[in-house]
């Protein structure tokens, strides 16, 4: 894609898959319908710098050469990066954008880039409960729809945790705890299982992984898969597999650390992976993994049984918790215990409106200001960092709007969700065009 046009959508689509949501105030220009990658990597590898914690409000997000794709509350939204507006992915004249009937909604685990189209899981059913997960596809501007493949052999009557990641003309997923990966369009009895159950044999114990809620990764030919595996004595530890596509080999490269090595709190039941524990953030680079684990420092492991390895002292600025999110060229720290949001409007207070930007040496490059969001906001709840790409930060602000005497005798303007970005270069601060709610 080398330029944006203005398009009319199409008044209709061939599907239409669940949830709820509004539709911003929009502004930018959808991207046009175009099939075919450019052979980028952002076209054909899994984007990992745009997967995230899985407790945001907002959903699955991806990123192609023109913009920025992200799911909220049943809606996909796209945000031009020329223009950095946002815009309900539907062309549908006076659409409501209420109801599955629009063109732009979608219920989805996840959200994929490759060879020009945007692939999403579904069930479909569209209720995710009891019907078949299958992979769809579309093109850019949010235009037709296609089923590209079944994500399981049958149906299921519960909910069971699905992701689907595409690398290279690949698709991996997980199903009911088991991984596969099967060539992109092609029929669910050609999947090739890679993990089905993890043994414990000291006391039998088997753990046969359903239920185990997987995260993936991939860097050029090698796929990465995080769980948190129950072990031996009943306890859990986060654990990273590797699948080498040359090789076909599929092996355990790496386990969370215990306290003894990271000289901070007990691990045991700590979780990269999922909300509610300390940690937070994990990223292959170089075919290093680079975790950040909340309350303590960044480490490194090169995954060919080496030790875990201090990268940045990071404890040293954010004693207690924290939250870290990757591309490829620098990692970003942010302090997310509650008690911080009460220095972005005091001047008194100082580096708990800061997030840490440091390369992977270690090094401190810079420090990113959020006191701007006082220009905007009268009061912040949370503050949670997204992907950075483009030169920008993307941050979802959860906080009470300023409002004018007009506005606040009509409707009171609180619990508000915000965009937001940073630009790295001049660390200014700026709202996008997107409002949500909650409360």
């Amino acid at each position: 894609m080398k330029k944006l046009l203005s398009i009319l959508l199409a008044a209709a689509m061939a599907f239409s898959l669940a949830a709820c949501g509004d539709s911003g105030t929009g502004g930018g220009k959808l991207p046009s319908a175009q099939s075919g990658g450019n052979g980028s990597a952002l076209s054909t590898d899994f984007q990992q710098h745009m997967k995230t914690a899985d407790w945001f409000q907002l959903g699955p997000m991806c990123e192609t050469e023109t913009g920025w794709y992200f799911q909220y509350n049943y809606l996909l939204y796209y945000i031009d990066k020329k223009s950095v507006k946002t815009t309900v992915l539907c062309g549908k004249p006076d659409c409501k954008h209420a109801d599955p009937t629009c063109n732009a909604w979608v219920n989805t685990s996840s959200l994929n880039y490759s060879d020009g189209k945007v692939f999403f899981d579904n069930s479909d059913n569209d209720n995710g409960a009891s019907g078949l997960m299958t992979l769809f596809s579309m093109n850019t501007d949010g235009t037709s729809r296609k089923d590209v493949q079944a994500l399981q052999q049958q149906k299921q009557h519960e909910w069971k945790p699905c992701e689907a990641i595409i690398h290279r003309g690949v698709v991996y997923f997980n199903y009911a705890g088991a991984v596969y990966m099967a060539p992109l369009g092609s029929d669910v009895s050609k999947a090739t299982k890679l993990f089905g159950e993890v043994k414990n044999t000291e006391d039998g114990v088997a753990n046969t992984g359903d239920g185990i809620y997987w995260k993936f990764s991939a860097e050029g030919d090698k796929i990465y898969f995080m769980g948190n595996i129950t072990q031996s004595d009943r306890t859990q530890k986060d654990t990273l597999f590797c699948y080498d596509t040359n090789t076909k080999e599929f092996k355990q490269v790496w386990q969370i650390p215990d306290a003894a090595e990271v000289g901070k709190w007990e691990t045991t039941g700590v979780s990269l992976i999922r909300t509610g524990t300390n940690p937070r953030g994990w990223y292959i680079k170089d075919g290093s993994l680079y975790f950040y684990l909340s309350g303590n420092d960044l480490w490194r492991n090169d995954l060919n049984g080496g030790k875990n390895e201090c990268v940045a002292a990071v404890s040293k600025r954010i004693p207690e918790s924290g939250f870290a999110i990757f591309n490829d060229d620098n990692i970003f720290i942010i302090n997310d215990y509650p008690d911080h949001l009460e220095s972005l409007f005091d001047r008194d207070k100082t580096k708990a409106d800061t997030i840490f930007m440091y390369d992977y040496d270690g090094n401190l490059l810079k420090e990113l200001s959020l006191k701007d969001l006082g220009k905007h906001l009268k009061s912040v709840s949370n503050i949670q960092m997204l992907w950075a790409s483009d030169g920008k930060l993307f941050l979802f602000v959860y906080g009470n709007t300023k409002v004018s005497d007009v506005e606040a005798n009509a409707q009171e303007a609180t619990n508000k969700e915000r965009l937001a970005y940073i630009d790295l270069e001049t660390g200014e601060l700026s709202l996008l065009d997107w409002t949500g709610y909650y409360g």
